[in-house]
């Protein structure tokens, strides 16, 4: 009983990522998750700063998804990439 209250926790608890169903059918679900993750991570000047290690383990996208998404979003003019600091 436990671990049923332990798992209630996790999957309700203070963590969670908010993602709007028509975004979902517009970008699809990987990337609807990786604008999501950034858009819960705001940095300062309309930009973004998160790691793809911090990506991949907060959001569950591997490396290649990241990059796919980013090309997408990139694409339809919704986010642009801005490389800064080392390595670049």
């Amino acid at each position: 009983m436990d671990d049923h209250k332990e798992l209630i926790k996790t999957l309700f608890g203070y963590d969670n990522l908010e993602i709007n169903k028509k975004a979902i059918k517009i970008l699809g679900l990987r990337t609807a998750i990786f604008l999501a993750e950034l858009l819960s991570n705001p940095a300062s000047d309309s930009f973004f700063f998160l790691e793809q290690s911090t990506i991949k383990e907060e959001a569950g996208l591997s490396e290649y998804y990241q990059r796919k998404a980013i090309e997408k979003l990139t694409c339809l003019s919704i986010i642009e990439t801005k490389r800064k600091g080392t390595p670049s």
